[in-house]
């Protein structure tokens, strides 16, 4: 073969390499080598951790933590000590709640049943109740200071309590003549409603002593007999939405 054939081969070949390399450098470069923390982020600690397992948030910037009360945005857990003399030189790990698949120990500030939900309670411990759930315990703890073993979820705010609304509104003229007790039929009404009723008027000394729902039926009571069309009653009934 002719040097210039030969040489057209290396150059050809040469090339062909530079591409493949040139190639796969751009397809390096484009893949990302930013690595996110999964289950666990390391800060500093605004002060001295004696206590492990407590709640924690921010602290007094991006770099640090301190510990969380009940309504505060939660980071995590930390399952580690640290000294006042060593603040500026120990970081300690905050598990992330909601972001592994391990489950964390928190610090119960009162007994709390297994199965159950906890929630953010001062001083870093979690309750039984409370505004923002931070997961599922699954083991009990009988008092607080108890360590339990919690499911933690991204912390939830608590649905607000519902407020009743009126359902049945109206005055009652005695009906029942001589006697201490008269009813009126609501249909629809249930034994959990809640009755607020008053005397509107009265033929004598007649106090209203008791308002008890049942089903369909709303009772009342007086103190002493009532008297038909002279005694009458107003009341309001509600039922939480």
């Amino acid at each position: 073969m002719a040097l210039s054939a030969l040489l057209a081969l290396a150059y050809a070949a040469t090339l062909a390499y530079r591409s493949v390399k040139h190639r796969g450098e751009i397809l390096c470069a484009n893949a990302s080598t930013t690595k996110t923390n999964e289950t666990a982020r390391t800060y500093f600690a605004d002060a001295a951790i004696s206590t492990r397992n407590l709640l924690y948030k921010q602290g007094s910037d991006v770099t640090h933590i301190a510990v969380a009360g009940a309504s505060d945005v939660v980071l995590g857990t930390v399952d580690d000590e640290v000294t006042t003399a060593n603040l500026t030189d120990q970081p300690v790990a905050v598990i992330l709640l909601g972001a592994g698949p391990s489950t964390v120990k928190m610090v119960a500030n009162a007994a709390i049943t297994a199965g159950t939900a906890v929630y953010q309670a001062a001083s870093g411990k979690v309750a039984p109740t409370g505004i923002r759930r931070v997961g599922t315990a699954l083991t009990a703890a009988a008092a607080d200071g108890d360590v339990i073993e919690v499911n933690s979820c991204i912390p939830q705010v608590a649905p607000a309590a519902t407020t009743p609304v009126a359902i049945f509104a109206g005055t009652r003229s005695w009906a029942g003549g001589a006697a201490t007790t008269d009813a009126v039929t609501l249909t629809g009404l249930l034994s959990t409603d809640i009755v607020v009723a008053t005397l509107r008027a009265r033929a004598s000394t007649e106090t209203l002593v008791l308002a008890v729902p049942t089903a369909d039926t709303l009772t009342f009571t007086l103190s002493a007999n009532g008297t038909n069309t002279t005694t009458k009653l107003d009341y309001v009934v509600f039922r939480a939405a």
